[in-house]
């Protein structure tokens, strides 16, 4: 029973020793499988990276612009794309340096750039909303946010004329809208509105009839041009009025 018993003990061992050769051949062979394909794909990927960066391949052909755009046009996007150097491929082409580029267009409130494979880029263009001029030299939008754009793409006798120290823009636009509503109700149409750097109002209605309202109790002065100017209207007929001056603790100067 014991050599017996030593027999199989023998055998188990030769066994086991050929068990392990063979499977450290699998392993081995396996391994070396392994980074045979691992090199096959690192260098597949960059000799495909090389041959796309080619600047003869996939080069940007397509350039689709969209957004609500009055002013924008094909042209101003393609001087802005180009001014900026190297554009590159599909892949290699710089996303930010082109939106930095476009970006500058004055008009323009912000954009978002994409590619689309193979050769597109698709830009969105949200542009700055003319409300009002403000010192003659620029244009603000409804939040008094200051752009300038070239007056051949606008009409500007269309908008207000808005005048004020530097830095108050915003300021000059909060009271505007104050008057607009209040002189909508009469139906007169605000054509500039001033305030001086000493804080005095005037106001210019659209038949150019100059309103002085000063730099104080500004609401009683207001109110009192709304309650006289009809009966001025009535009462003057065979000439123009030049000015109402309010600047008085009763009453107006009319010339």
């Amino acid at each position: 029973m014991l050599r017996i018993i030593s027999i199989f003990k023998h055998l188990s061992k030769k066994d086991n020793n050929n068990f392990y050769k063979q499977s450290n051949g699998r392993f081995l062979c396996g391994l070396f499988s392994f980074f045979l394909i691992l090199i096959f794909i690192i260098y597949g990927s960059w000799t495909l990276i090389i041959w796309m960066k080619n600047i003869d391949r996939l080069q940007i052909s397509k350039i689709y612009l969209t957004g609500d755009l009055h002013y924008t046009t094909n042209e101003d996007i393609k001087k802005a794309i180009f001014s900026t150097e190297n554009i590159g491929t599909f892949m290699s082409v710089n996303i930010t340096a082109i939106k930095n580029k476009i970006i500058m267009i004055p008009w323009i409130h912000k954009i978002t750039v994409r590619k689309q494979w193979p050769d597109k880029l698709k830009i969105y263009i949200i542009e700055y909303i003319p409300y009002a001029r403000w010192n003659d030299k620029n244009i603000i939008d409804k939040n008094g946010e200051i752009f300038n754009i070239p007056y051949n793409k606008i009409n500007k006798y269309d908008y207000v004329l808005l005048y004020s120290p530097p830095g108050t823009q915003k300021d000059i636009l909060s009271k505007y809208n104050f008057l607009k509503k209040i002189l909508d109700l009469q139906k007169l149409k605000i054509k500039s509105f001033s305030i001086s750097k000493r804080y005095a109002w005037q106001i210019v209605l659209d038949n150019n009839i100059r309103i002085e309202l000063g730099k104080k109790n500004l609401s009683e002065r207001l109110n009192r041009f709304l309650k006289i100017y009809p009966l001025l209207l009535q009462q003057i007929t065979d000439k123009q009025i030049d000015y109402i001056d309010l600047r008085y603790t009763n009453g107006a100067a009319v010339g």
